[in-house]
C-alpha cells in the first residue's frame, strides 16, 4: 500500500498512500522528544527533524494520525 520495499517504512511514506488507506500511529514517547530521526523513503540517508515538523508534514499529506503511549 505504501509502494516502498520492506525495511524502508517510515513516516515520510504516507505521501505514497494516495487513497488515504494507511493509519498513521505514533508513539507518544518518541513525539517528546526533541528530534526524531527517520529513513526517507530509502534506508541509505536518515532525516532528522522535530515532532512539530513531522506533524506539519503528516498534515500537509491530509493523513490523521494518532499518538498512543506503548
Amino acid at each position: 500500500m505504501l509502494g516502498i520495499r520492506p525495511g524502508s517504512v517510515c513516516p515520510f511514506t504516507i505521501v505514497n498512500d494516495k487513497a488515504h488507506a494507511v493509519r498513521l500511529i505514533l508513539d507518544k514517547d518518541m513525539m517528546a522528544a526533541d528530534i526524531v530521526n527517520y529513513h526517507p523513503l530509502d534506508n541509505a540517508m536518515t532525516i532528522g527533524l522535530t515532532p512539530a515538523d513531522l506533524l506539519k508534514f503528516i498534515a500537509h499529506t491530509g493523513h490523521d494520525h494518532r499518538i498512543l503511549a506503548f
